[in-house]
C-alpha cells in the first residue's frame, strides 16, 4: 500500500478512479498527489517554498553544534541548500562554509528564504531588513515555537510567503526526502 498521510477522511491513496470514486470530488480535489503521498495545499505551499529555493539566509545561526540553529544549518546544506548564517557575533567566521555575516544587508547574493532562530519579539526588525535588502526574496520562515504577527503581516503585504513556527529541516524531510 502506498505511503500516505491523513487527510480529513482520505485514508489511502487512490490507485484508480474506482478507488477514488468513494471520496467525492470535492475532497478528491482538495488533496494533490505527489508520488505516492497526498498532500494538503498546506503542504503543498510548503513543499513549493522549499522547491523554489536555493540560497537560505540562517538568521541566529549558532557556531555551536548542540544548538538548533546549527543542527538545521547543517541538514539544510547536506540537502543541497546554500546556506548563509547570520549572527553579529561570529560575523567574520566560517560555518556550512559560508563567511557568517552580521546582518541580513550585508548578503550580496540572491536570497529566496530567511529561516529565522531568534526570540519571537525579535522578528520584526529581521523581516524589516530582509524585505529591504534581498532582491529574490520568496519566504519567511519562522522556526519552531517561533510567531510574529507583525513580522507576518508585513511579509505578506510584500506579497511573501510566511510560515511560523515550523522546522525547515523537518518539513524538508517529511516533504521531500523520499
Amino acid at each position: 500500500m502506498a505511503r500516505v498521510r491523513n487527510i480529513r477522511a482520505v485514508k489511502t491513496v487512490p490507485r484508480s478512479v474506482s478507488d477514488a470514486r468513494g471520496l467525492g470530488l470535492g475532497r478528491l480535489f482538495m488533496c494533490l498527489v505527489i508520488g505516492s503521498a497526498i498532500m494538503t495545499p498546506s503542504d503543498e505551499r510548503l513543499a513549493r517554498a522549499l522547491l523554489e529555493t536555493r540560497t537560505i539566509a540562517l538568521v541566529g545561526a549558532s557556531m555551536k553544534p548542540v544548538r538548533p540553529s546549527h543542527r538545521v544549518g547543517q541538514y539544510l546544506t547536506s540537502a543541497g541548500y546554500r546556506v548563509i548564517p547570520v549572527n553579529p557575533g561570529h560575523a567574520g567566521k566560517y560555518l556550512f562554509g559560508e563567511k557568517i555575516v552580521a546582518r541580513l544587508s550585508d548578503i550580496q547574493d540572491e536570497v529566496q528564504l530567511i529561516d529565522i532562530f531568534v526570540k519571537s519579539e525579535n522578528v520584526l526588525p529581521h523581516v524589516k531588513e530582509a524585505a529591504a535588502h534581498l532582491g529574490g526574496l520568496r519566504v519567511v520562515w519562522m522556526q519552531l515555537d517561533i510567531r510574529n504577527e507583525a513580522a507576518r503581516v508585513l511579509a505578506e503585504s510584500k506579497g511573501l510567503t510566511v510560515v511560523e513556527d515550523r522546522c525547515t529541516a523537518i518539513e524538508h524531510r517529511r516533504l521531500l526526502s523520499r
